[in-house]
């Protein structure tokens, strides 16, 4: 399947459940998140039980492109429903990512363009996305590369992993036994998300999402450092 054709398939999917040309998008119940990293002892994994998120994408006008022209969207998670299979080491995340402070990781996606389509598999593509993300209260631009594929009609889901380091969010690795335990500063975000046609925004949602979607372009292009970007450089 040709890039326009799994844009086309979406907008399809997307259109059908709006009469206007602004599309309103919601995180599905099963969309995931978790961290992984490692420390003295060995790895960690950390899932977060609760995310939150909201989006709006303009249409184009002329079928012969049938590309996305604008997308805005947010997903939040909420720090404090880190789950990491023992209280000390989530009370360790908690107090090394400033929760009281900061209860919520924010990314506000940027931009996104459709790369390419996947050998392996055909109905998914690559999709390079820059955007804003905020964690224990400071902000980082970041691109990357996740695989997208139509599910159902209205639905369509998103997955990747992205590297960062705690130290570029002034973020002091957890430790524990005097520091004796230590977790590495490279930690890597997992996501596997579905979004959704929505009738509405979420009253939570910033209703300047939607007024500033305009400005933010989604192209087809081809991209040969995809390779470098999935592998969370």
């Amino acid at each position: 399947m040709h890039t326009h054709s799994y844009i086309s398939l979406i907008l399809a999917a997307l259109l059908a459940a709006s009469s206007s040309d602004t599309v309103r998008l919601s995180l599905a119940p099963e969309s995931r998140l978790w961290l992984e990293g490692t420390h003295t002892l060995g790895s960690y994994r950390c899932s977060a039980a609760t995310l939150s998120g909201a989006g709006v994408m303009a249409a184009s006008s002329s079928t012969a492109d049938s590309v996305l022209q604008a997308v805005k969207a947010e997903l939040l998670v909420d720090v404090a429903s880190f789950d990491c299979g023992n209280p000390e080491m989530k009370r360790d995340l908690l107090h090394a990512l400033k929760s009281d402070y900061h209860p919520e990781i924010r990314f506000a996606l940027k931009r996104a363009s459709v790369i390419a389509a996947l050998r392996t598999h055909q109905e998914d593509h690559l999709i390079e996305v820059t955007g804003e993300i905020s964690i224990a209260g400071i902000r980082r631009d970041i691109t990357t590369v996740f695989r997208g594929r139509a599910l159902a009609e209205h639905a369509f889901r998103i997955y990747g992993s992205k590297r960062l380091y705690m130290s570029d969010f002034n973020i002091e690795p957890p430790s524990t036994l005097l520091g004796l335990i230590r977790a590495s500063d490279r930690i890597t975000v997992n996501f596997d998300l579905v979004a959704t046609t929505a009738p509405t925004l979420p009253s939570k949602y910033p209703k300047t999402v939607e007024r500033n979607a305009e400005k933010t372009a989604v192209s087809s292009a081809a991209a040969p450092r995809h390779k470098q970007l999935l592998a969370g450089g």
